[in-house]
């Protein structure tokens, strides 16, 4: 039977717009740091798994603001 191994997960924390274009398009700090990541666990997992591929998956998390709850919700409410 296979071994599965555990995903990394690595928190960036609140970013700005353009950091996170930058990171969609490539470049920037925020994809040096992805890069920086992927390397380390190929680092961390060649002599373990040699075989083993490394796929990055990025997935970038906004969180809307209260108010724009809110005014989602009461225009639901509202709907006739």
């Amino acid at each position: 039977m296979a071994e599965i191994l555990q995903p990394v997960v690595v928190e960036v924390g609140k970013k700005k717009k353009r950091e996170i274009r930058n990171l969609k398009s490539g470049r920037g700090r925020l994809m040096d740091e992805v890069q920086r990541t992927v390397q380390a666990t190929v680092a961390r997992l060649q002599a373990d798994h040699p075989d083993k591929k490394i796929v990055p998956v990025v997935s970038v998390v906004r969180r809307k603001k209260k108010s724009e709850q809110r005014s989602k919700r009461a225009n639901k409410m509202f709907r006739f």
